[in-house]
């Protein structure tokens, strides 16, 4: 049986147990759990070594320490479907939405999309869910060649003009 109270053992010298979402991040997986009807997985934030490769060594130190926030796959094939991506405050200043573009850039050439969403008080499921199923019809975009690590780059992802609330 799984325990539902904390863990009362003290902590060892400077390490201490944390959540692994913050209270934002727990409401959208939530969402996205009832979202699934068991069409897809759900991962919460995954390592983008974990979710993508590439064969040029310095576009992999580009992304690999990067994370996303949830993790969209198949249930059939694990085929990956789409990123998604909680942008509250943090994501609003120039150097953070660099970062996302550069996120966006590596997902997007690899072939997954990035669905994007503000903070919103409710998440609906159905609405979530939409917003996964329109990440799949996007046609694929080309890119002709990787953007520098100083210049920010043109990414594609799911416009949020979808109401989710």
């Amino acid at each position: 049986m799984l325990r539902h109270e904390p863990i009362s053992k003290p902590p060892l010298g400077n390490f201490l147990s944390k959540k692994p979402l913050s209270n934002n991040e727990a409401r959208l997986f939530s969402a996205l759990l009832n979202a699934s009807s068991n069409d897809f997985y759900v991962f919460p934030k995954m390592a983008m070594y974990e979710i993508i490769s590439c064969t040029n060594p310095s576009d992999f130190g580009r992304f690999a320490r990067k994370s996303v926030d949830f993790m969209i796959y198949d249930t059939h094939n694990m085929s990956p479907i789409c990123a998604i991506e909680l942008d509250d405050y943090s994501h609003h200043s120039k150097k953070a939405k660099h970062r996302d573009s550069v996120k966006d850039y590596f997902l997007n050439r690899a072939g997954i999309p990035v669905v994007r969403l503000p903070v919103y008080p409710t998440f609906i499921p159905e609405k979530i869910r939409e917003l996964i199923e329109t990440a799949v019809a996007i046609p694929d975009i080309p890119y002709p060649v990787p953007a520098p690590a100083n210049v920010e780059v043109e990414h594609v992802h799911v416009s949020t003009d979808i109401d989710i609330t």
